[in-house]
């Protein structure tokens, strides 16, 4: 998968009389999303890969943020400010699709055993925590999808 996303478009600029007149444009739009077939075959992970380090990113230099719905929020965040509610509800999004990024994240929830019929038994309840927690990342994600702007 290639993904190049949008340029700027910056523009040079020069006094004609009062009027301004564009000069040369410096960079053009561009789209290019390159998707191979190989990456329809598990597209969640595919997907993940591509939206997880925008996300990483996007926390990084974010300089407004979206209301945030008191019941989107764990009760330890009570006293955080509006802008420490919303980095706390991007976190969620980012530790979601880092998990879905990995293919193999749910290797954690195998454990050595002797009762085993092949010496691991699996921690489903871990796993439910876990799921539960992906599942709560990608409704937020879908829930504030359109906050997501700087």
């Amino acid at each position: 998968m290639k993904v190049n996303l949008r340029k700027p478009i910056s523009y040079s600029y020069s006094w004609i009389g009062k009027k301004i007149t564009k000069a040369k444009q410096t960079f053009k739009p561009k789209d290019t999303v390159k998707i191979d077939y190989w990456d329809l075959w598990s597209l969640d992970i595919s997907l993940a890969q591509v939206i997880r380090p925008a996300l990483v990113a996007f926390s990084k230099v974010n300089y407004s943020y979206g209301t945030v719905d008191v019941e989107d929020l764990p009760e330890h965040t009570a006293l955080f400010t509006d802008l420490e509610k919303w980095q706390w509800i991007v976190s969620e999004m980012i530790w979601a699709f880092e998990k879905i990024a990995d293919p193999h994240y749910d290797n954690e929830f195998f454990v050595k055993s002797e009762f085993a019929e092949f010496g691991l038994e699996y921690n489903s309840q871990a796993a439910k925590v876990v799921e539960d927690r992906i599942n709560n990342g990608l409704r937020l994600f879908g829930k504030y999808y359109r906050a997501l702007w700087t």
